[in-house]
């Protein structure tokens, strides 16, 4: 926080740029939103956050670069997450990983990227400021949006409902969402609740000293508590029925001691969260009036919230807001319960089960502990603040055959089994299309590795795969072709481009783009090149492009040399092939993502075609060492006329260099027209490089003396 102080103080000029080194807890929790607050005044230009070995500190930490001054509308931040690769233990990779944070502003080299090893995110600064807790948030700027609470309130008068909602957008879908937890004012008996979120959740006591008060019903507590005399044990009905007095201030009779829950541990090894389910506690609280008199005296008790103890269980969620995977959530199970096992209270009509499903989902998870609140502790303030919609159905049966299951045996692996379908039906819920959906599974693949791992081979099992079969890498197609590249042909620049697509859409993609053909009876051995662009088919082509900016999964990236026959000149006949294997080199290096399988396909040009392939693939390889063998593109040359997506990456390079080019009064209408609209569509000229954190249509501009 000294360091951030030096944003608006005196040390730093105006302009200074400032890089320092912090624990990244700043980053979600609300005490330090001033902080965030103070450090938004100024232009942050990236956080990196690395693990705790890194130097050598028991916390992950962030490496920050900000600058003082107020940053503009359009500034955007880069935020990264190196958190699951060791310095120490794969510093190769690492150093791989830090590469692809290089830069800032239009010098930044890298587009979003999130997999299961690492994530890399480009957002506008002024994003953050959409949700009032300021988070400094490593995640998906897109699913941000489930989180906007700034200027979409819109007022509820159903009734039984909270007062206010938050209309929010995502995929094209409006969703009215609610905070989870209410708000209130004053204390005990004074305590008012404001009817601003859906439930009241309210923490559980502290007794000072569990040795004195707690004792064991049976050994299966695995606790070091003394055992208690069956005849002093109140059962939970009975003590459910005390009168208010007793319940608040202890019970006068020999059976006094009352089921006590203390929270549930977590089996990451076996892929298995304290969830759902739990047996009655086989813990028991002195509730005596001289035990309750004796807990308010010790050092650090707390038995406040009296009115929230000796609930029916119906109504209530139990959860762990401490510990690497919380928060979980389960039926409660005593009337007593610790504050590390804090309750949820339901409205009356709303399901029990259905509500168990919600919370345990992934998507629930996702916006718990990446958006609200990342550290290792979700308090009871924190859950409040996720959004929720009001009803999802199909989840309570599912959820009701987890708990049949659960009483039955308690190690029953729901996670292969019905929580599949549970989390289908949140992410359809909120609106997540596919590529939303694989960002969170991802992102719970990359925060809990040993759990992932340990539920991916028990689904293994239990479908007959492998785990490398469910590991779910994703494997890209990249459809390479380059203009403007002989050294004689007095053009003054040159071009190499590629498009993307996931490999298992492939196939259909290519059959969307040959159905255009049909569409506007254009012969199927017709080849689509920018060269071919006329009048007479400027339908066709502004189809072709209309096909492509409407692909969520269909992507462009392009590299320009400027200054080409200035470089050529430079170098020897012999060196010239060097050039070439240096661009694609860099063209799939700012592709490339760890973690991702690709497959790249390149236009045959010449006879020289295997030397070629051979030669990229012993440079890639040289400078990737880090790169496994299922990382490293497969290369492979093909023929254009036989692939529509290799036609594609040539009419959108052949667009971006006729941009490029001075205009002269010969040319073509055509294109001249098929650029504008071009442009028109992509809100950028194809004339300059593209904004930083562009994905779709990615334009880079080389400095050659790099080369």
């Amino acid at each position: 926080s000294a360091a951030a102080s030096g944003m608006a103080a005196a040390p730093l000029a105006q302009g200074g740029v400032l890089a320092y080194i912090v624990s990244d807890t700043f980053m979600t929790i609300k005490t330090h939103r001033p902080l965030r607050k103070q450090m938004l005044q100024n232009r942050v230009h990236k956080m990196i956050r690395v693990a705790g070995d890194t130097f050598k500190a028991t916390v992950n930490c962030a490496v920050i670069l900000a600058q003082r001054g107020p940053a503009a509308a359009e500034h955007t931040c880069q935020m990264a997450d190196l958190t699951n690769v060791s310095i120490h233990d794969q510093y190769e990779r690492f150093l791989h990983l830090l590469y692809q944070t290089e830069g800032t502003g239009q010098m930044s080299r890298r587009q979003n990227v999130s997999n299961q090893t690492y994530a890399i995110y480009h957002y506008r600064q002024s994003l953050i400021a959409t949700n009032s807790n300021l988070p400094f948030f490593v995640a998906s700027p897109k699913l941000f949006a489930l989180m906007r609470d700034v200027g979409n309130e819109v007022r509820v008068a159903e009734n039984e409902l909270p007062n206010v909602a938050y209309q929010v957008s995502l995929n094209e879908r409006e969703l009215r969402l609610f905070k989870l937890g209410d708000q209130y004012t004053g204390m005990g008996r004074t305590r008012h609740w404001l009817n601003r979120g859906l439930f009241q959740v309210m923490s559980g006591i502290k007794t000072g000293s569990n040795a004195k008060y707690l004792r064991l019903l049976s050994d299966d507590a695995q606790k070091n508590f003394e055992a208690l005399e069956p005849s002093r044990f109140l059962d939970d009905d009975d003590a459910i029925a005390l009168p208010e007095e007793q319940q608040r201030d202890g019970i006068t009779e020999r059976r006094c001691f009352v089921r006590f829950e203390m929270g549930m541990p977590a089996d990451a090894d076996s892929g298995l969260l304290p969830c759902y389910h739990q047996d009655p506690s086989q813990i028991a609280i002195n509730w005596s009036r001289e035990g309750c008199a004796a807990m308010r005296v010790e050092g650090h008790s707390d038995l406040a919230n009296a009115e929230y103890r000796f609930r029916p269980f119906d109504e209530q969620i139990s959860f762990s807001f401490a510990g690497i995977y919380c928060p979980t959530f389960r039926r409660a199970n005593a009337p007593v319960f610790l504050n590390a096992a804090s309750r949820i209270f339901l409205r009356h009509g709303f399901s029990n089960a259905e509500w168990l499903g919600i919370l345990n989902s992934k998507l629930f998870r996702y916006i718990a502990r990446e958006l609200v609140n990342h550290t290792v502790n979700f308090g009871v303030d924190d859950i409040k603040e996720v959004p929720v919609p009001l009803h999802i159905d199909g989840i309570a049966a599912r959820v009701q055959r987890i708990l049949r299951q659960q009483e039955r045996n308690s190690r029953y692996d729901y996670a292969s089994n019905e929580q599949l379908e549970i989390d289908r039906l949140v992410y359809a819920a909120y609106g997540l299309n596919e590529t939303d959906i694989r960002e969170v599974e991802d992102w719970y693949a990359r925060r809990y590795p040993k759990l992932a791992q340990a539920q991916r081979r028990a689904l293994a099992t239990k479908q007959g795969k492998s785990e490398e079969q469910l590991l779910a890498r994703p494997v890209l197609h990249l459809y390479c072709d380059e203009s403007r590249h002989l050294p004689h042909d007095r053009e003054s620049f040159m071009l190499l481009g590629l498009v993307s697509c996931p490999a298992e859409r492939a196939r259909s993609h290519n059959a969307a783009l040959t159905a255009l053909w049909k569409a506007h009876g254009i012969p199927q051995h017709f080849e689509a090149k920018w060269t071919k662009v006329s009048p007479a088919r400027l339908d066709f082509y502004r189809a072709i492009l209309d096909w492509f900016l409407g692909q969520q999964d269909v992507d462009f990236r392009c590299l320009i040399l400027p200054d080409k026959q200035k470089i050529f000149a430079r170098v020897p006949d012999a060196k010239r092939d060097e050039i070439y294997y240096s661009l694609y080199y860099e063209l799939l290096k700012n592709t490339i993502a760890p973690g991702n399988g690709y497959r790249a396909f390149l236009d045959i040009k010449d006879t020289r075609g295997r030397e070629k392939i051979k030669e990229l693939g012993d440079i890639l390889a040289m400078n990737y060492p880090s790169l496994t063998a299922e990382e490293r593109p497969k290369l492979q040359h093909v023929h254009s006329d036989e692939i529509r997506l290799l036609q594609l990456t040539d009419l959108l390079l052949g667009a971006v260099g006729f941009a490029h080019r001075p205009r002269t009064p010969q040319d073509s209408p055509a294109k001249l027209a098929l650029v504008a609209w071009l442009e028109e569509k992509l809100g950028q000229k194809l004339a300059a490089s593209s904004a930083l954190g562009s994905a779709k249509f990615v334009i880079e501009t080389l400095d050659g003396r790099l080369l």
